[in-house]
């Protein structure tokens, strides 16, 4: 019997959200890094597996959300002139975005 390996939920989500940015040429400051890397992904991941959503098709919609949290991310900080991303580009995404599952 051949036993499947869990996926690596928290990395997948961290990695695309940095192919995310990359895609748009902006980079993450360190506030923003924090808040994304160390609070709003971990708490995706969390979620999904209290959820026990630890599916390829959960996964795929939580990376889909992800992109969509750093497009809006990205977004505001045109707007405000901003070359990274910041704590408050983030705040402004969370707070357009949420609830966004699994996220918030």
């Amino acid at each position: 019997m051949v036993v499947k390996e869990p996926p690596n939920v928290r990395a997948r989500l961290e990695a695309a959200a940095r192919r995310a940015a990359k895609e748009l040429s902006i980079d993450f400051s360190e506030g923003s890094n924090d808040l994304v890397f160390s609070a709003f992904i971990p708490a995706g991941v969390a979620r999904l597996e209290a959820e026990g959503n630890v599916d390829e098709n959960s996964i795929q919609l939580a990376e889909r959300n992800i992109d969509r949290l750093i497009a809006v991310m990205h977004a505001r900080a045109r707007e405000v002139g901003y070359a990274e991303l910041h704590e408050d580009t983030f705040a402004y995404a969370e707070r357009g975005l949420c609830p966004i599952w699994p996220f918030c």
